[in-house]
């Protein structure tokens, strides 16, 4: 019986285990993504709460409206691009 180098061993015994590892990696990368698509749903669910309660005062504060506005419509962006990723990664 001949063994094969110990360095090769463990370069072999490395490999498959990456392979047998990559689906496990795979799903949980895609849990996480499923994690952040959820918390950036979170933020704009709270950005808009707070735009309700603004748009309600007697004082209107149009440049706190405004801003709300512009973070609520970049978080929209960023969940349809995190979203877009999903489904084109996974």
């Amino acid at each position: 019986m001949k063994f094969m180098k110990y360095t090769e061993a463990l370069k072999s015994s490395s490999d498959c285990i990456k392979k047998l590892n990559a689906p496990l990696r795979a799903n949980k990368a895609k849990k996480r993504a499923e994690l952040k698509l959820a918390e950036i749903e979170e933020e704009i669910a709270s950005i808009e709460s707070e735009l309700t309660e603004l748009a309600a005062k007697d004082d209107l504060e149009f440049n706190k409206i405004i801003d709300g506005m512009n973070s609520r419509d970049l978080l929209a962006r960023k969940k349809d691009q995190v979203a877009g990723l999903i489904e084109q990664l996974f």
